[in-house]
């Protein structure tokens, strides 16, 4: 029998799917954009050869109509958020029989990261309340909090961030500015409104390119992942992962309404320098770091809460590799996660003994960080044959520079993250030598008041050990 590539019956089943019942579809095409199929030159011999199958013949005479009006149903489907396409920016060389390893690895990482070769300005919206009653102000700025808090991008569209600018009647201006994280991190988030301020003093200083992109920075990672280390990393987890506890046995109270929207709310509280500046000496000679101890009392609070005392905690960690010398100035998202298990259940430890161990196992963690948080969680998803998220986050950025806090006349108000696999994220910085605490907690889930009775215990918990060193033991 005589078998052909079933593209000649239809390249592009998209109507076919769609003719099944699959009302939202991915098409994955080998072909660049733009691309478009012209007739065959090759048709008197096509139909020469094949002179005992003239359907096979009236096929390809048709094909490249038939294909383009496919892609025309194809761009319809697009425009009216029905399909997803996956294509090449670009013609590819790899051939129908490649040998070159060169050229089939290229093709193998097209995609992972596409540069704009022309990026348009960004358009700022400006609001003024100049002419709103001193009352209405602070009304109208929420407002913008509030909406700008709640916006989705389409990840699949230019920009994924958002500016507007509010002015006040004596010159003053709060800048608004929403990010999706999925393209920045909070280091690579200063290191733009950094620019944006310095290149708003300095409109005709010209920028230099750097030697390299966050692209090449991500395929870096990826060869990592055929390394000896990535090897060790991920025995070490996989070992790991027949002890970390899946369950998180916490009271919750999830809304029956499907079309709620969600979102979050913020808690936060400040340590005043001169305090927290004895605190760090205080640790430090206890040779604990500032980020366990804040990361065991917020553990052991949640544990007041949680009923199986045995629990994962989702620690966020920057992770950006000695790669190039300009790596610190390069954007984009370096985040990983480490999975740490917290057990409350030795009641024979002090508390210093406690952070002691958390540390200990955090450091543990870390020294094997290549397999990321992501990879533990979809293993674990993996062996349980359950969907298991670790919705319990830490992130800690002390030691981490604070670029916008030292630009001159500038300052941070307001901030606040939101995903929805994150139920609590309790976000530590330091601002000007003083303790910043954030809490951003989704607040649909949980029964009412409870969350502010688990923040009122931290607060109280950690204002204590501040004032009170010896209490920790």
């Amino acid at each position: 029998k005589l078998y052909l590539d079933g593209g000649l019956a239809d390249s592009i089943p998209l109507l076919h799917a769609v003719t099944d019942g699959c009302r939202k579809n991915v098409v994955v095409m080998t072909k660049e954009v733009g691309y478009r199929r012209v007739p065959s030159k090759h048709l008197e011999l096509i139909k020469a050869r094949y002179a005992k199958y003239p359907k096979v013949y009236e096929r390809m005479a048709n094909r490249a109509a038939a294909y383009n009006q496919q892609l025309d149903y194809l761009e319809a489907e697009l425009k009216n958020g029905t399909a997803f396409l996956i294509q090449p920016s670009h013609p590819n060389e790899v051939g129908r029989i490649e040998k070159n390893r060169k050229k089939l690895r290229a093709l193998y990482e097209e995609g992972y990261q596409v540069i704009q070769k022309e990026v348009p300005w960004q358009k700022v919206l400006l609001n003024s309340i100049v002419t709103k009653p001193i009352e209405k102000q602070d009304q109208c700025i929420a407002e913008v909090r509030s909406r700008l808090a709640q916006k989705k991008y389409d990840v699949g569209e230019w920009p994924l961030c958002e500016l507007e600018a509010t002015f006040f009647d004596d010159g003053m201006c709060i800048l608004h500015f929403s990010i999706d994280m999925m393209i920045s991190d909070f280091i690579s988030t200063n290191i733009i409104l950094k620019d944006l301020v310095f290149y708003y003093n300095h409109p005709d200083a010209e920028s230099v390119p750097f030697s390299i992109s966050y692209r090449d920075i991500v395929l870096y990672q990826n060869q990592m992942q055929y390394s000896e280390k990535y090897l060790i990393d991920k025995e070490y987890w996989m070992k790991r992962i027949e002890h970390l506890p899946v369950e998180l046995d916490l009271p919750m109270c999830i809304s029956s309404d499907k079309k709620q929207q969600i979102k979050f709310i913020q808690f936060n509280t400040r340590v005043a320098a001169e305090k927290w500046i004895a605190v760090k000496n205080e640790l430090y000679k206890a040779r604990i770091t500032p980020s366990s101890f804040i990361l065991t009392v917020y553990a052991s609070v949640l544990g007041k809460w949680i009923r199986n005392k045995n629990f994962c905690i989702n620690v966020t960690l920057l992770n950006r590799p000695d790669y190039d010398e300009n790596i610190q100035n390069i954007v984009g998202d370096f985040t990983t996660t480490n999975i740490l298990q917290v057990d409350l259940k030795n009641k024979t430890e002090n508390f210093k003994e406690k952070i002691l161990t958390i540390q200990e196992q955090l450091w543990r963690d870390i020294e094997h960080s290549m397999f990321s948080g992501v990879q533990v969680i979809r293993e674990m998803t993996r062996q349980t044959k359950s969907h298991v998220i670790v919705p319990i986050v830490f992130t800690s950025m002390l030691g981490m520079e604070n670029s916008i806090s030292k630009i001159a006349n500038t300052s941070v108000e307001y901030k606040i993250s939101q995903t929805p696999q994150v139920w609590i994220d309790c976000q530590v910085s330091e601002i000007n030598e003083e303790l910043l605490i954030n809490w951003d907690v989704r607040n649909d889930i949980f029964p009412e008041g409870m969350i502010n009775d688990i923040f009122n215990a931290f607060e109280n918990v950690l204002m204590l050990f501040c004032k009170n060193y010896e209490f920790m033991d």
